[in-house]
């Protein structure tokens, strides 16, 4: 080989990857959607089970380029807690075909009527709701555990209306998930109004161009997401493109957006790996927790409400035993004491399947035992008054299986409905006088040793 030839050889090693990295550039600054494609293609042949190769399937899957795929979004307001987010404001209908837009429909919840459903198989889970709530209307379909649970009835609920339409996917969506995309692509401007934040939309609040703002009508929704949309797909910039894409995993992370697919998209294995469907684990082995609650009334006063966690185990003993401990203020931190409603709240635990709960306290009424997604529960109804603080206290024995696992890992699977809440894990281990004490600002699924133990304890 020659001396020019050789340099040549250089020459294409180094241009060739820099030409191959120049045009997907191009194509994801010019049209995102084909880009998504390809690299999902190259995640699943390598595979790369990473968030990335993930985030890109998923991805892929949602902006189909082959044919018609129609998706149910459930906009929930978080002013109201509800287990797998907030209270359900607006539902929206989103077709789209070949990657593109082509229609938008939103509706009031209320107008949707209640669709007949077999209860017997949502006993376990409905079992010990307050009677004030109906699990299966459209508004109040979010009151289970999971999310999926929560999707298929929405789903349900729809098609009845409206049986001419096949549902591929749902997803919930809050006003946080959409502030996020509107600081990518700000302003927005949906007829004469003028959307600045996620709860303009999420509580059909129209802002006036002179600074008056109205209510909306329940298409504004709709209108909104589909301006939203319009931005993404012709205006917004590579780097908006990219903010956006980095964005959609931590909102997914943090479950400010589920997405439960209805259909073989081959979506479920990587939403499941993520933990982006919002379903209940029911594969990891060793200690696990799970705390979720749901407002009752009064409607929208989750700003005044603030929660913390408390988990002690004891593994010290023959049988081990633990206590979770959740406590809420409301409105303690006001300068004077209103005259408002308390605050009633169902409160519900999941915890190992062979744990047995000894007590729980205070409730409402009496407290309800269940078994269900492999794991068991216990739920109550709590009142709380306003300006006062209330400790809600589940007494049980763990599995004996628990203490031997080494090392001891406890995982903590997050409730959508609350945004972060500050938990504290006192462990003592067998053999030891003395406690481990452990914290964290918990808004997302974690365990204990990977996710705590290395970043924040005491």
């Amino acid at each position: 080989m020659t001396k020019t030839d050789r340099r040549m050889v250089i020459f294409w090693m180094i241009a060739g990857p820099l030409l191959v990295a120049w045009w997907f550039f191009l194509q994801w600054m010019n049209s995102p959607q084909r880009i998504v494609a390809p690299i999902a293609y190259l995640t699943n042949i390598i595979p790369l089970h990473s968030t990335v190769g993930d985030a890109a399937r998923i991805a892929d899957a949602l902006l189909s380029r082959r044919g018609t795929r129609t998706y149910l979004i459930l906009v929930q307001d978080m002013q109201t807690a509800r287990p797998t987010g907030g209270d359900i404001a607006s539902v929206v209908l989103v077709v789209m075909h070949d990657g593109v837009v082509t229609s938008v429909t939103s509706h009031d919840p209320r107008d949707l009527a209640d669709a007949p459903i077999d209860r017997d198989q949502y006993d376990a889970i409905t079992m010990g709701l307050p009677a004030a709530v109906n699990p299966f209307s459209m508004r109040d379909s979010n009151w289970f555990t999971d999310f999926p649970t929560s999707a298929r009835i929405a789903a349900h609920i729809y098609r009845v209306q409206f049986p001419q339409i096949s549902i591929d996917a749902v997803l919930s969506v809050d006003a946080v998930a959409l502030d996020v995309v509107l600081d990518a692509i700000a302003p927005l401007t949906v007829g004469e109004c003028v959307v600045r934040n996620g709860n303009d939309v999420v509580h059909q609040q129209c802002r006036r161009t002179g600074g008056m703002m109205d209510s909306a009508k329940a298409h504004f929704v709709g209108d909104a997401l589909s301006a939203m949309f319009t931005s993404i797909s012709h205006t917004a910039s590579v780097w908006q493109r990219m903010a956006l894409l980095k964005a959609f995993v931590q909102l997914c992370d943090t479950k400010h957006i589920h997405i439960t697919p209805l259909r073989n998209m081959n979506l479920s294995a990587p939403l499941q790996r993520r933990g982006w469907d919002g379903s209940v684990d029911a594969v990891w082995k060793k200690d696990y927790i799970m705390v979720d609650d749901g407002a009752v009334s009064p409607y929208g006063v989750e700003s005044r409400v603030s929660r913390s966690v408390t988990y002690a185990i004891d593994l010290s003993q023959s049988i081990p035993q633990a206590v979770v401990t959740v406590r809420y203020a409301y409105g303690s931190t006001a300068p004077h004491k209103m005259s408002v409603a308390d605050y009633l709240t169902f409160v519900r635990v999941t915890v190992p399947r062979n744990t047995w709960f000894t007590s729980v306290v205070p409730c409402e009424s009496a407290p309800h035992y269940g078994m269900k997604y492999g794991r068991r529960y216990a739920a109550c109804t709590v009142r709380i008054p306003y300006g006062s603080t209330t400790d809600v206290v589940f007494h049980y024995n763990l599995p004996i299986d628990v203490r031997n696992h080494y090392p001891y890992d406890v995982k903590i699977q997050h409730h959508a409905g609350v945004g972060a809440v500050p938990w504290t894990i006192r462990i003592r281990k067998a053999g030891s006088d003395g406690l481990q004490t452990y914290s964290a600002v918990v808004d997302r699924d974690m365990t204990l040793r990977r996710d705590i133990v290395d970043t924040s304890p005491f």
